[in-house]
Formats: C-alpha cells, sequence, structure tokens
C-alpha cells in the first residue's frame, strides 16, 4: 500500500522572512500569494503561501500544525 501524500505548504509572515511549513489540511484550492489563517505559538497570524513543498522530510520537533482558513 502506496503512504498517501502530505499536502505541505510554506508560509511566510514577512516578504522577505523565514518560510515555515504548514499542513494544508482540508484547505483547497491554493495558490501562491494565497493569504492564510495559521496558529502559531504567537496565537493566530496571517501568512502568504510561498511555496508547494513535493518531497517533505519528516519534522524532528513533532506534527505540523495545519492551515485554518483562506
Amino acid at each position: 500500500m502506496e503512504e498517501q501524500k502530505r499536502n505541505i505548504v510554506g508560509i511566510r509572515f514577512v516578504k522577505i522572512g523565514k518560510m515555515y511549513h504548514f499542513e494544508k489540511g482540508k484547505v483547497d484550492d491554493l495558490t501562491i500569494g494565497d493569504k492564510v489563517v495559521v496558529e502559531t505559538s504567537r496565537g493566530l497570524q496571517i501568512g502568504e503561501v510561498a511555496q508547494f513543498i513535493e518531497n517533505p522530510v519528516d519534522p524532528s520537533e513533532g506534527p505540523l500544525r495545519q492551515l485554518i482558513r483562506r
């Protein structure tokens, strides 16, 4: 049985900032540049979809958080 592919997106909170990875969850039809709401250690924040991650590695810090909504 083939392992189910996870849908990971790279999110940036500032234009030239670090990219953070989140699971797409139930949010569909995303494109680069879409604004999304995510929960971070600082609470809810708005970020921008910067990249779709094709071959994600398993996170060493535990499971990834999911996007909340567009």
